[in-house]
């Protein structure tokens, strides 16, 4: 027995430096990364878009709510179109007694100018054309805002249009899904204002620094 103890004891020790290391390599890596998403959140300036966004997501799940629509199609929207304004216009022509189609071609037409948006961002987007595609998701109104004001006029910063649109992306669905969650006991969402989150999104939009302003840093 003692002799099996012995055996086993350097593997345990062996075994518990192995896991020490990975576990600290582990919070290294961790504290390098928040250390940099915190830095990079307070550069691009992103708390008030993210919680313009958050209110406008919460209010497009109630009002889905509201129209009928099964609060899965209404996540599942929000994660695949991730475009406020077109999902709210598709959600009015559904709501209106509207089909589908004319539903997505609502959608479509308002969504038309993230091709001109596209153009300009494609050379920001790392890697090959299939995930410059998927990353491609990321780009709205604000993130490329936010990545034009703190890169260069015709450049957008990539870091900033990526995590600043990784977040939005974020709270937009988590949005939608308690706007979903919320919607029977919330009501109309009128009635608490939230059918203003999408005009102050763009409001918010006014604080992003100018390039050289020394609020950019």
């Amino acid at each position: 027995i003692h002799q099996h103890d012995g055996a086993a004891n350097p593997q345990a020790k062996r075994a518990g430096r192995v896991v020490h290391h990975l576990t600290g390599e582990l919070v290294a890596v961790l504290r390098s990364f928040v250390h940099h998403l915190r830095r990079d959140f307070r550069r691009v300036a992103a708390a008030p878009l993210a919680l313009a966004v958050f209110i406008f997501g919460v209010s497009f799940g109630v009002l889905a709510i509201a129209a009928h629509l099964p609060g899965w199609s209404a996540v599942l929207m929000s994660a695949l179109v991730f475009a406020g304004s077109a999902q709210f216009a598709s959600l009015g022509v559904i709501a209106s007694g509207g089909g589908v189609v004319a539903a997505i071609f609502a959608g479509a037409l308002l969504n038309l100018r993230y091709v001109a948006t596209g153009i300009a961002s494609a050379p920001a987007l790392p890697g090959r054309r299939w995930l410059r595609a998927v990353l491609g998701q990321l780009v709205i109104d604000e993130s490329y805002a936010m990545a034009v004001g703190a890169g260069q006029e015709g450049n957008p910063e990539p870091r900033t249009l990526l995590i600043t649109g990784a977040l939005l992306y974020s709270v937009w669905v988590v949005g939608t899904l308690l706007g979903v969650l919320l919607g029977p006991v919330l009501g109309d969402p009128k009635r608490l204002g939230l059918d203003a989150a999408f005009p102050a999104g763009f409001l918010a939009l006014l604080t992003v620094p100018a390039p050289g302003d020394p609020a950019a840093v």
